[in-house]
């Protein structure tokens, strides 16, 4: 008996019909420092790999879509994978949307697949320009709270409070300085560059939501 209850939990479970509480999901948009982070938390001790499920939690970025299929595997939807902490985390707009330039095909097709505002057809520093904007919406709408990656040295411990875990802000020294952000084989944007590619509307609803952001 006990057997064929096991037996029915297991296929449950790789349905998703029962969901494991992790402690944190930590997301955003792509190019936003979150190899950083994750490595940060695992030498810290706390299993949330980069882009991929570990014991307590992952730090992803296209986990902030859901119904949707990315490498031929669908995206749950948040709530069936029961996180007890979801945080948001932004990187300077311009350095992202300039970095999202190296995003691969099949990275934008999922994106396309979540964003219906976002089309293959858009032009590359559009679609990256509506990618920061609209994730970012996404992404924070599900989240407890905001922070900026430029600001985690003095915010690594206010994560550790919120996660009830102690976090070292020292940890953040043994990370590489390398690691905090992808080398520039990109376009460097500026301002004028979105103003002058973006709708009026869009460039608007950027620049609010950077000011929002606090840069």
């Amino acid at each position: 008996m006990l057997k064929r209850i096991a037996i029915l939990m297991f296929s449950l479970s790789s349905f998703g019909v029962i969901a494991e509480d992790r402690l944190v999901l930590i997301t955003g948009c792509g190019r936003s420092g979150t190899t950083y982070i994750s490595k940060a938390l695992c030498l810290s001790g706390l299993d949330v790999p980069h882009e991929k499920l570990g014991e307590d939690g992952a730090v992803s970025w296209y986990r902030a879509g859901d119904n949707c299929y990315f490498r031929w595997k669908r995206i749950k939807k948040i709530a069936e994978e029961e996180y007890r902490h979801i945080f948001h985390q932004v990187r300077d707009p311009l350095k992202t949307i300039a970095s999202a330039q190296t995003l691969r095909k099949e990275a934008w097709e999922y994106i396309c697949q979540c964003v219906p505002e976002i089309s293959m057809d858009d032009p590359l520093v559009v679609r990256c320009a509506k990618y920061w904007y609209f994730w970012n919406l996404r992404a924070e709408e599900m989240a407890e709270w905001t922070y900026r990656i430029e600001d985690i040295d003095e915010q690594f411990s206010e994560m550790g409070n919120r996660l009830g875990v102690p976090l070292d802000p020292q940890v953040l020294l043994k990370v590489s300085q390398e690691q905090r952000s992808r080398k520039n084989n990109y376009t460097p944007l500026t301002w004028n560059d979105l103003e002058t590619n973006l709708e009026p509307e869009l460039f608007e609803n950027i620049i609010n939501l950077a000011n929002h952001y606090g840069y």
